[in-house]
């Protein structure tokens, strides 16, 4: 116990990060940052598209394996049926609200070596009107 104590303290134990899935860390990221650094209206607004659009479509995810394919698949799915029920589409400007959030928060993942890179930065993001 000392031993990993001793480890903790000096940044020598390491964490594996390969089996947070992504809901794991969405919460995490959600208690450590969003709570300490945003406005009640913004955090609870980042909660809903977490808990709503987020986590119900990749929260299942092993962060480590997330990619891209998965972001975009995620973006028209919201697109095409992204309501509560699952019959209607998303208001586009609520899919890039999220699309912002997952690309804050993976961002964030980068800073903190949990991935080397942001999904998001590679997928396209939503455009305002579908014609």
């Amino acid at each position: 116990m000392r031993e990993l104590e001793y480890k903790y303290d000096n940044n020598i134990l390491k964490i594996d990060s390969s089996d947070i899935t992504v809901e794991q860390y969405l919460n995490n990221w959600f208690e450590t940052y969003c709570l300490n650094n945003l406005k009640l209206t913004t955090y609870t607004g980042y909660r809903q598209h977490i808990d709503n659009y987020i986590c119900p479509r990749i929260g299942h995810m092993k962060i480590v394996d997330l990619r891209p394919i998965e972001v975009q698949t995620m973006y028209c799915e919201l697109l095409k049926n992204g309501r509560m029920n699952g019959k209607k589409p998303l208001n586009p400007k609520t899919v890039i609200q999220t699309y912002r959030i997952l690309r804050k928060a993976l961002k964030n993942a980068v800073m903190l070596q949990i991935i080397e890179k942001n999904p998001c930065d590679y997928v396209e993001t939503p455009k305002k009107k579908i014609l």
